[in-house]
This record gives C-alpha cells, sequence and structure tokens, in this order.
C-alpha cells in the first residue's frame, strides 16, 4: 500500500491508474461472493442493518460465484432483500466505472472488489493502480482488509488523503511509500517530519518517496468536481432463476399456486407437492426457500405448522422487480 497527499490532484503512477473518488453519479458492483461477509460487514458498517441480522446473514449460504446487489436480493431475506432492492439503483454502472456514492461509502469499498471479478474475467490487467480517495465515513479495519484483498490479487493501492490527520498518520506507518502533492507546501514541514526527513533536506512537490528514501517525479492530475449520486433502476431480474436456476420455473409453478390459490397450505401439503416435482432435492429447495426469505413457517394453535408467503414473495410475483410476474 502507498499512500498520497493532495487536496486537488491525484497521482498517475502507471497508464493503467484508476481514480475512485465521487467523480461519478453510480459505481459498478459485481464481486466474488466468496467476499460476501465483508459486504455484510459494510452493510452494518453503513448502519442499514443491525447487528442481530448481520448475524444471520452470515449463515446464508450464496450459492452464485460472482453477485451483484441485485443478486444478494435473491440470497437475503428482508429486511435486507429491501434495502438493497433499494440501495442497488446506485451500483448500476458500466464495468470499470467506480465511485464512492458517500451515502453508502463502506458499500462502496467493497465494490472495489469487483476488480478482482473484472481481473478473473481479463477485463483489467493485475498490476493497475487504484488511486482511493479517502472519506472519513469509512470503517477502517474493513478498508484494511480489501486493501490486503486488491494486493494479494496484484492490484496497487494509493490512498489519497486531502491533508495530515490522525488517521494519515497512521496510514503513512503502513505504507511502502508516500506521493506529496503539488498543493502541499504548506504541509512541508508536517511531511518532512513524516518521511523521517533531515530539516536540511528539501521536500519537492509532486514527487514519490519510498521508505528506502528514493524520490521518484510522478504524473498528477486534477480531481474532477465531486457529483451528486443519481439512482438509475437495475434491469428486472428473475430471483428465482438466480438462485435456483434451470429448476425455477418449476419452483415458480408451486410457489404461483401457493399464493394465487390457497394464500398458505400445511407444511405436510406443500412439501408434497414439491415433492412430486422434485423427488430428491425438495427438501433442500424447500429449505433455501425459507432460508433466503421467500416461505414463511408459522406455528398453528394446533401445534403443526402452515407454509405462507413471505412479503418478499409477494414483491417478486408483483412484477415490480421480477422480469415474470403473476399470469392473471
Amino acid at each position: 500500500m502507498e499512500l498520497a497527499v493532495s487536496y486537488s490532484y491525484f497521482p498517475i503512477p502507471s497508464s493503467n491508474t484508476y481514480f475512485v473518488g465521487s467523480v461519478f453519479e453510480q459505481s459498478f458492483f459485481c464481486i466474488p461472493s466468496s467476499y460476501t461477509s465483508l459486504l455484510i460487514e459494510a452493510l452494518l458498517s453503513d448502519r442499514l442493518i443491525t447487528l442481530n441480522t448481520a448475524q444471520q446473514l452470515h449463515s446464508i449460504e450464496v450459492t452464485k460465484d460472482y453477485c451483484t446487489l441485485i443478486d444478494y436480493v435473491a440470497f437475503f431475506p428482508d429486511p435486507t432483500s429491501s434495502i438493497l432492492e433499494n440501495i442497488s439503483c446506485f451500483f448500476n454502472a458500466p464495468k470499470t466505472v467506480f465511485s464512492i456514492i458517500q451515502m453508502y461509502s463502506n458499500v462502496s469499498l467493497v465494490a472495489l472488489l469487483s476488480f478482482i471479478t473484472l481481473k478473473e474475467q481479463n477485463k483489467v490487467k493485475s498490476n493497475s493502480y487504484i488511486v482511493l480517495e479517502y472519506f472519513h465515513q469509512y470503517d477502517t479495519r474493513l478498508l484494511l482488509k480489501i486493501i490486503e484483498l486488491l494486493e494479494r490479487a496484484g492490484f496497487n493501492i494509493v490512498i489519497l488523503f486531502s491533508s495530515i490527520d490522525t488517521t494519515a498518520r497512521q496510514f503513512i506507518s503502513y505504507s511502502d511509500a508516500v506521493y506529496v502533492g503539488l498543493d502541499t507546501v504548506k504541509l512541508s514541514s508536517i511531511m518532512k517530519r513524516e518521511l523521517n526527513m533531515s530539516p536540511s533536506q528539501k521536500l519537492q512537490l509532486g514527487y514519490k518517496y519510498t521508505k528506502f528514501g528514493q524520490s521518484i517525479k510522478v504524473t498528477w492530475r486534477k480531481k474532477e468536481r465531486k457529483v451528486r449520486p443519481v439512482p438509475f433502476p437495475a434491469e428486472p431480474v428473475d430471483y428465482l432463476e438466480v438462485v435456483f436456476g434451470e429448476k425455477a420455473p418449476a419452483v415458480r409453478e408451486q410457489l404461483e399456486f401457493l399464493i394465487l390459490e390457497k394464500d398458505s397450505s400445511p407444511l405436510m401439503n406443500f412439501l408434497n407437492a414439491l415433492q412430486n416435482s422434485f423427488p430428491r432435492e425438495y427438501l433442500e429447495i424447500f429449505t433455501k426457500l425459507v432460508n433466503y426469505g421467500y416461505l414463511e413457517l408459522v406455528k398453528t394453535v394446533g401445534g403443526g405448522y402452515i407454509v405462507m408467503p413471505s412479503l418478499k414473495l409477494i414483491r417478486v410475483f408483483s412484477g415490480r422487480h421480477d422480469k415474470y410476474h403473476l399470469s392473471k
């Protein structure tokens, strides 16, 4: 990891440099599902979910290799499902377009793991530089985890600070090099002290200083004006297809019957109907329908259980978010 200090500029260490600040209206999001736990941490850090909800989400198995936020809607039960539906409109940018949506700054950090997806798809080079503008809304522990994962994947990370504060000093201690901005003349004495330079040494603006005492001239570019995020609805997605793949039509048929014909069903009746369509997999499919929040199990006065459609399932069939809807 490296660090840069500048209020108005960002360094361009190589021809393959991506600057990530609040300069685009939306951000791209498609991460390897192996990092789902970090998305849950980000939702918690952005105060979108409670600790209890986060603990429940950690137990959910996500079976798709790469996930957009809309894909996660398919796997997460409410209230998280509804939350992700609402914020996904800020994470629909084209590939390689990344921005920090400051209302959801930690989710925006997790979106940077999409670089790993793009690398695995040969869409970006692994030795690229990612210059990330620092904002105080970041969860520092989450940020360090994401930096470590990106560096393991072969990316070079530069954290850009607008000034030297306590957090910047902490990051300098982690950094292999420091980029001195073109507009940091007023910070020269502080910068020299942080770089352990003697008073007689001259600090050159626009240079990169390594821990080994080397200084290298670097190209800089003026930061673009910050823009306000603009929501853009995601394309309709068949959530059941995301979860069940080719089995989705048969699963949908059972759920349609439950909603249209009965609104609820004794547990054994529903399981028997599901077993007729999936003799070997009906229990696995039923478990997913419950765990992912499509069905609710309600205990009756007599001690048995009935199966009821959840609000999430009703939304799925309403036609608002799903490319399929109930046939009339």
